[in-house]
């Protein structure tokens, strides 16, 4: 069996005690603090929101999602927040674990649940990721970890503008916590159910400041004013970020164990100049999980498998080992002239070996969901080598003038992403049956024989042998303008023209050595967004937007021609308003999101090779959300989402007209926390969430459901002196629940059971 890594707790006190020992070599103001580590927070200085208190929950002062210089309220489109603070009083450690209390994001399933994939409006979100708002294409094979995270951005709709191609419901931004100017050490550790333990270290401050640290600097009319020099924000800042964390599952055969180590470096040179430097090194490994069956005839509870029943093998393992390089240079020429560069390199390397059942379809009645009564699982076991490259740069320049009563904001732009992936993959080459209803594991396998007996090298009938090489190269170009009329009507427009060539060589079943030569497609395309915001009264604004994106695929046509991109056009409209001198925001929403050119089998292709882009789906939905502080004392997230999803549009009689699999009508969720230290207990604060989601079709062709769940969750939160402490439940109620299907009935997600953490930090 492989050996599983431990949670490095003695790396993380060691690192602790040599940078504890550390004297800081400038002294700063007090910064605002991360309720949820103690540490001075930071955030990316791309969009100030203007007259907005930050609060626990509520969305910071700035988003790195778009560069333009604005409020968020003043932007025709719904961005969505998750704090840190919200991450640690839920114990989330997988971004999937949001799902419920984001209206309209609810999970997804591919892969084998090693990866955070989720379905924003209707339409799946999957492999890409974006971190500060710079994309790569790789890591979505493993589940990203937060202990670097400061907040989770959800942009809502197509995003074609902003990020070029793309999937239209939606977007999802990490931001990464920066360097602070004050310095803090913060020591985590956490235990819970199944076995879970993990530990972190979050260590920042400066390392140097010039020795006439700036005592000018210029205001907002170009004048020079003088400053304390203590009280300097110029220099250079570090921050150090190692967690490592080790789990069992309510899943039998299951583990998962990871590291994460996060240095970066801030040099503040001028007022509103500075250079970033980021590194982030994720190990995890976490096996394939294809979840339970739904099984008519037998004799499950609701025909769905018990949530541990698992037909995996305790030695699987999936390691990957994700690397991130990345470079932000900022330069502040005036007021009204800003220069921008960002730089990424990312890589990932992952080696996998799994016991699968994928041949499960054996056990139904062909056309329906009903047992064939065999108790026989057929299994086989498949090993997996993967590598992913990716290399992109962003430049862009932001400009911001004035012509009588309008404001201008530009932003001009251009990006470039290289991608390079290579897959080798192979099962079926033995077999590994197992009993459907008592599985015993650690069974010997059983090699299958070759196709041609005179060959030992030939490949068993049935298995397969797959190599998969990509080289994909995107360009674009990008520019958006706002406008402030009397600063109470705010119109944003934005166009974007991207190139895309993407170049494949596959082999499957035969072992050719090299591969072909890479071949592919050439894609561009155009992609635009207009809208407004009118504020209605001081804390009410309504706004309007419509937006396309696209999205190359893949595919042969009968007449030998590239295949259309998929094409997105979005229409959304809505209010956004505060209370309580911008402390609580809400924004209420109505959206349709029409995607055509699915590409569908050409039916008049016996060979099943060809295929046709016929297909046309649809969705449309009510969002609201609210986030922030009613009171001083209760913090408040959460909202509701109504979604109609179809298939408008299709030659396969089977789906048209039917809802998308994995995307429930209704949505609830609610968060709250509330201290009690005015009157009852100083420094001891409650919480509570409830989350419900409406029943989901199970598959394209609606032969089943999965049904709809109320989940209950509660904390307890404690803070003395400089230390913190927390009891956390999630699924108070012991709900069984399934989370996502990947489109059939034998690959289902379940919920997890009733899960317990307890957390302790300290903070120096």
């Amino acid at each position: 069996m492989k050996h599983h890594h431990r949670v490095p707790l003695a790396l993380v006190l060691a690192v602790a005690a040599t940078l504890r020992a550390q004297e800081p070599t400038a002294v700063t103001p007090p910064a605002t603090r991360s309720p949820s580590t103690g540490a001075p927070v930071t955030t990316m200085p791309t969009v100030d929101v203007v007259g907005q208190t930050p609060t626990a929950y509520g969305p910071p002062p700035t988003t790195s999602f778009t560069g333009l210089t604005a409020p968020i309220r003043e932007l025709p489109y719904t961005v969505n927040t998750v704090t840190d603070q919200f991450i640690s009083d839920t114990s989330t450690r997988r971004t999937r674990d949001l799902v419920g209390y984001i209206p309209g994001v609810n999970a997804s399933e591919d892969s084998g649940a090693i990866g955070d994939l989720l379905n924003i409006r209707g339409f799946d979100f999957i492999y890409q990721t974006y971190v500060n708002g710079m994309r790569n294409r790789i890591g979505y094979n493993a589940s990203k970890s937060l202990g670097n995270i400061e907040r989770i951005e959800i942009f809502k709709g197509p995003g074609g503008v902003e990020f070029g191609d793309g999937d239209p419901g939606g977007f999802v931004n990490y931001v990464t916590k920066k360097p602070q100017e004050k310095a803090s050490i913060t020591l985590g550790v956490e235990a819970g159910s199944w076995d879970y333990i993990g530990g972190y270290l979050d260590a920042t401050g400066p390392l140097w400041a010039p020795p006439n640290a700036a005592t000018t600097r210029t205001d907002k009319d170009g004048k020079s004013v003088a400053t304390d020099p203590a009280h300097s924000d110029l220099g250079v800042f570090y921050r150090l970020i190692v967690s490592g964390d080790s789990s069992a599952s309510f899943r039998d055969a299951f583990h998962t164990d990871g590291v994460l180590a996060a240095p970066s470096i801030l040099w503040k040179y001028a007022e509103g100049s500075s250079v970033l430097f980021e590194a982030e090194y994720l190990h995890r490994d976490q096996p394939y999980d294809r979840g339970i069956m739904y099984l008519e005839g037998a004799g499950y509870s609701g025909n769905f498998a018990p949530l541990n029943r698992s037909y995996h093998e305790p030695s699987d393992y999936l390691d990957t080992h994700q690397t991130r390089v990345s470079l932000y240079w900022t330069h502040k020429f005036s007021e009204y002239f800003t220069f921008r560069l960002t730089g990424e390199m990312n890589t990932s390397d992952s080696l996998g070996k799994a016991v699968r059942n994928p041949l499960t379809y054996l056990l139904y009645i062909p056309g329906t969901n009903q047992w064939n009564g065999d108790r026989t699982v057929q299994r086989t076991t498949q090993t997996f080598d993967g590598w992913d490259y990716s290399f992109g740069v962003k430049p862009e320049f932001l400009i911001n003038f004035e012509t009588g009563p309008l404001k201008h904001s530009g932003l001009l732009g251009f990006n470039y992403l290289d991608s390079r992936t290579f897959t080798s993959s192979a099962d079926g080459f033995d077999s590994r049956p197992i009993d459907l209803f008592k599985p015993v594991y650690g069974l010997n396998p059983i090699k299958r024989q070759p196709a041609d007996p005179t060959d030992p090298t030939s490949i068993p009938p049935g298995a397969r042998d797959f190599r998969f090489e990509e080289m994909l190269d995107e360009y674009g170009v990008y520019y958006q303008h706002k406008i402030d009329v009397f600063s109470r009507v705010h119109l944003l427009g934005g166009v974007r023209y991207d190139w895309y060539q993407d170049k494949t060589a596959v082999t499957r079943n035969v072992r050719a050595t090299p591969l072909p030569p890479l071949a592919g497609t050439y894609d561009d395309s155009l992609s635009w967004r207009v809208g407004g915001v009118v504020d209605v009264t001081k804390n009410l604004s309504a706004f309007v937007g419509l937006s396309n994106s696209f999205q190359p695929q893949q595919g042969l046509t009968s007449d030998g021609s590239n295949v259309q991109p998929l094409e997105a056009r979005s229409f959304e409209a809505g209010l956004k308003t505060s209370f309580f001198d911008g402390r609580l925001q809400a924004t209420a929403s109505v959206y349709q999101t029409t995607r055509k050119n699915l590409l569908e089998a050409d039916p008049n292709d016996p060979t099943g090779v060809f295929v046709k882009p016929l297909g046309t789906v649809r969705v449309q939905g009510v969002e609201l959300e609210v986030t922030g502080q009613i009171t001083r004392d209760l913090d408040v997230q959460g909202g509701f989402s109504l979604m109609d999803s179809k298939i408008t549009a299709t030659d396969d009689l089977t789906t048209l007209g039917r809802e998308f699999y994995n995307v429930p009508n209704v949505q609830v969720g609610l968060r709250l926390r509330y201290d009690t230290s005015r009157w009852l207990i100083p420094g001891l604060s409650v919480g509570g969430g409830v989350v419900y989601v409406g029943d989901r079709a199970g598959d394209a062709q609606n032969s089943f459901t999965l049904p709809d769940y109320w989940r209950f969750d509660a904390g307890v939160y404690y803070t003395w002196r400089n230390w913190k402490f927390k009891v956390t439940c999630e699924n108070l109620a012991d709900e069984r629940y399934f989370l996502a299907s990947q489109g059939e009935a034998d690959i289902i997600q379940p919920g997890a059971p009733r899960t317990f953490v307890f957390g302790a930090q300290v903070t120096f």
